[in-house]
């Protein structure tokens, strides 16, 4: 055997030992030590599963992954989706997507105008929700609606507010900190 072969079995070798070893970690906690040394987790994971559907295709073998499946369904609510994958609160989920409550849930009510989000802004929420940006995208794009799960008790349904321009929606937001306000305002120039 080379050297160079003996070299990756080694290598190889240790990191099975080592994954082993995490065996039973919840995923999210190995995800959140990821996050706190500064990965981009959920991307990565996109990459290393796609780099790995790719090699399989290569070999003659189809991967039917249920991430794959997951990213395309139909989002039926921004904030239950984003409940599903864990974060329990619009806080919670604002903080991962570095927008604010309140963006979070114009975005869910589909208040904002779909064509001024920025492209990185559609990139992160899908990232963070495990969803394809397609599919983040037919969401958004449905127009105005009341929050999943309201009753109202009036005769006549109450009307819609219109959408609003993404970046008019950061200006008046006035939860957010200045700044996030000033990083999400660069994105215009981008």
């Amino acid at each position: 055997m080379a050297k160079n072969d003996k070299f990756k079995n080694d290598a190889i070798d240790s990191l099975v030992g080592w994954m082993e070893n995490l065996e039973g970690t919840p995923s999210e906690e190995l995800r959140a030590i990821r996050r706190e040394l500064g990965h981009d987790v959920e991307g990565s994971e996109r990459d290393f599963l796609s780099m790995l559907a790719e090699k399989s295709r290569t070999i003659g073998i189809e991967l039917n992954s249920s991430a794959d499946a997951q990213a395309t369904q139909p989002i039926e609510g921004l904030l239950m989706v984003a409940q599903e994958q864990g974060f329990s609160t619009a806080q919670q989920f604002a903080d991962a997507t570095e927008l604010s409550p309140v963006l979070v849930t114009m975005l869910d009510r589909g208040l904002i105008s779909f064509p001024s989000i920025p492209p990185k802004i559609l990139d992160r929420v899908a990232s963070v929700i495990r969803r394809s940006v397609e599919a983040l995208s037919q969401y958004l794009q449905l127009g105005p609606r009341f929050a999943h799960g309201a009753n109202y008790k009036a005769d006549e349904a109450p009307e819609t507010e219109e959408p609003q321009d993404f970046f008019e929606a950061v200006i008046d937001d006035p939860t957010i900190s200045e700044e996030r306000r000033r990083q999400l305002l660069a994105l215009k120039s981008e």
